[in-house]
């Protein structure tokens, strides 16, 4: 999942990187060929959905997520696109994540992982 320039600066890495960074290694551990491409870009910087409320989070990621079009080409025909995320709370940013995925590429798999679920 990406996050904003201004949000890498202040907290130094991308979360989510580093997760996809750990299942690459055990995907190919596997003897599976896999690459990781960050696929997904920040539009523009919004407030973070910790701050608000259940209702409040659906709107707030619409616009701030598209894909980075330099890497588009370089999705094959028959891949399997996993999009990773830190943690879940009312599932907002990654149904709207999936739903730009989903508008590129209607007809490749797409696997949707999380490390945590706040309830």
């Amino acid at each position: 999942m990406p996050i904003s320039k201004r949000r890498r600066k202040s907290r130094g890495y991308n979360q989510s990187e580093k997760l996809s960074e750990g299942c690459l290694r055990f995907i190919r551990a596997q003897g599976i060929d896999a690459t990781s491409i960050n696929l997904l870009n920040k539009t523009h910087h919004k407030r973070s959905q910790v701050e608000f409320g259940p209702f409040d989070r659906w709107t707030n990621p619409k616009g701030s997520i598209g894909i980075r079009k330099e890497v588009k080409q370089r999705i094959s025909e028959n891949a399997l696109l996993v999009l990773i995320d830190d943690t879940v709370t009312t599932g907002s940013t990654l149904i709207h994540a999936s739903k730009i995925i989903r508008d590129h590429f209607p007809s490749h798999p797409l696997l949707i992982l999380s490390l945590a679920l706040e309830v």
